[in-house]
């Protein structure tokens, strides 16, 4: 399915696994607001609308910059576990209850729009739509996705975890480089790869798992079948540590006016967006 497509309310699929998500989710590089100030200028002053915000994993690289952020996130779970992180120790986090279609926030609110490993849920359209009215000019916006690479013997095992035991991952939109392109319109945006990397203990490694969307929910027979395989190859690793390796994407432009008669490109594996 196309990330273009009507999705059907992703957020619930989050419901049960905030406390995975918030804890063992990777991080995103202080390089993404390193970026930023050395391509437009990001400064403490600007007002950051993150969108699908989730437990605020990306909020927080701005909120420590400075930032005011309006972290816009419709699951309750996903918003609750950002207010209990995030608010007592930055005075600029707002939580909004809205999504990436309808944020509730106001007209030329923000400076710059950002979407951390979010922006294949969304319905493009309507979010672009939401996006151009909620952005001051230039209407900047920045995507941004940790892809996990299958490199080294901890991201193999993950794959291999993930191919025998996700489930439902056929109901996840894929998201493919054309789309992204359509999205923000005249031309390709901007693109830089930073390196990231997780180190995790078995437990993380575990959370990690069960933070995604596709995989089984801890508690039924398929996640505890999944749990004895995810120890039998811990046994024989040293200090019982994985090390995930991913590289972070960070995709910038303005919303322009859109071109048409654009070929497809290869759609980018879904597996490899990490929902």
């Amino acid at each position: 399915m196309r990330a273009t497509e009507s999705t059907a309310d992703y957020s619930r699929r989050f419901s049960g696994k905030a406390a995975d998500y918030s804890k063992y989710r990777p991080g995103y590089p202080r390089s993404v607001v390193t970026t930023l100030k050395e391509q437009i200028g990001l400064d403490k002053t600007w007002t950051i609308a993150d969108v699908g915000s989730g437990t605020g994993i990306l909020s927080e690289l701005f909120l420590l910059n400075g930032n005011k952020v309006l972290c816009v996130e419709p699951n309750p779970e996903m918003r609750g576990f950002a207010t209990s992180r995030l608010a007592r120790r930055f005075a600029g986090f707002v939580s909004v209850d809205g999504r990436a279609e309808a944020t509730g926030l106001p007209s030329e609110s923000a400076d710059l729009v950002v979407v951390g490993q979010a922006l294949h849920w969304f319905d493009l359209r309507r979010a672009r739509s939401e996006f151009a009215r909620v952005l001051r000019e230039p209407k900047r916006v920045c995507v941004v996705y940790n892809l996990r690479k299958e490199t080294g013997g901890a991201g193999r095992l993950y794959s291999r975890l993930v191919k025998t035991y996700s489930v439902e991952s056929r109901r996840v939109p894929d998201l493919d480089e054309t789309s992204m392109s359509e999205f923000f319109g005249r031309g390709a945006p901007a693109k830089f790869v930073v390196p990231n990397v997780q180190v995790l203990s078995l437990t993380g490694l575990l959370g990690r798992l069960a933070s995604a969307s596709y995989m089984p929910r801890r508690g039924t027979p398929r996640w505890a079948t999944l749990e004895d395989e995810a120890r039998r190859a811990a046994r024989g690793r040293a200090r019982q540590r994985f090390r995930l390796h991913y590289d972070t994407m960070i995709y910038l432009g303005t919303l322009e006016d859109r071109e048409d008669g654009r070929g497809r490109k290869k759609a980018l594996p879904a597996a490899a967006w990490q929902h």
